[in-house]
Order: C-alpha cells, then structure tokens, then sequence
C-alpha cells in the first residue's frame, strides 16, 4: 500500500459522506478545492492537522483512518504518533500540576472525608454547586496513575 492507496480511501469517504470537493475543502479550512484534488490524487501528502478534521467531516473512524495512514503513509502516521506523545507528556504534566496546586482546605477535607466546593462552583440559591469528596480526588489519582504507567508503557 502506498500514498495512492490513502488518496482512492480519502475520495471513497468524501464520496460516501456526500461532500463536494469544494464542500470538503470549506469544511476543512481551504479557500478553493485545489488541496483536496492533490490530496486524493497522491500529489501532496495529507497535512498531519487535517487527520482529524478529515475524520470528523467524512464520518470515518479514526482508528480506521489511522490504520489506513499507518499502510499507506508510515512516515506520516510516526510523525502523529511523535505529536500525539508530547500532548499526552502535555497534559499529564498540567493533570500532575493540578493534583499538586490543591489547596490545604481541599487536602484538609481529603484527609478529613469532608466534601468541600469545587472552586467553580456557586453558593447563589443552591445551584451549581459541585461537591468533591475523597473517593472523587482517589478516583483522579488512580486514574492519573493508570494513565501515566500506560504511556510509560
């Protein structure tokens, strides 16, 4: 499988979603359709920042579409596997950060198992009141864990 076998799939999912070329390429942010001719001609490669928008505007899954990319396009599919792995590096860096800028009234009510108010949270007529207990900041923990032995992984 190549680029060709990736441009014949990108045109059949256009087809099938019932979008014009020129629809595509106003969905996808292009001023004319002349990047989605070259695209589904094997003359330019798919832009890495189109992967997903393409998934969402053709109804495909992006699994598939992945998988397509990963056959048809290695070099490609590494390149977003690299960018995938640094936002993921990203946002645990900001989770981790998160867990340790609690406040000491919100580690007090953990060690306490009081609930206590989510910072947005509103006390005007009782509504839009969020309550964390213990086991909700556990649940984030373990789940933070979990994550970051996945991605070590």
């Amino acid at each position: 499988m190549d680029r060709k076998d990736l441009a014949i799939y990108l045109r059949s999912a256009r087809n099938k979603a019932n979008l014009s070329k020129f629809r595509a390429a106003q969905i996808l942010g292009y001023k004319s359709d002349g990047t989605i001719n070259a695209i589904e001609q094997a003359r330019a490669p798919l832009p890495i920042e189109k992967i997903h928008p393409i998934a969402r505007a053709y109804n495909l899954n992006i699994i598939d579409l992945l998988n397509m990319i990963k056959h048809c396009d290695p070099e490609l599919y590494n390149k977003y596997l690299t960018i995938e792995k640094d936002i993921t590096r990203h946002k645990l860096k900001n989770f981790s950060n998160q867990i340790h800028s609690l406040t000491e009234q919100q580690i007090e009510a953990v060690q306490h198992h009081k609930p206590f108010l989510n910072q947005n949270s509103s006390l005007e007529g009782g509504q839009d009141i969020e309550f964390r207990s213990r086991t909700d900041i556990m649940k984030k923990c373990i789940n933070f864990q979990q994550r970051l032995i996945m991605y070590i992984m």
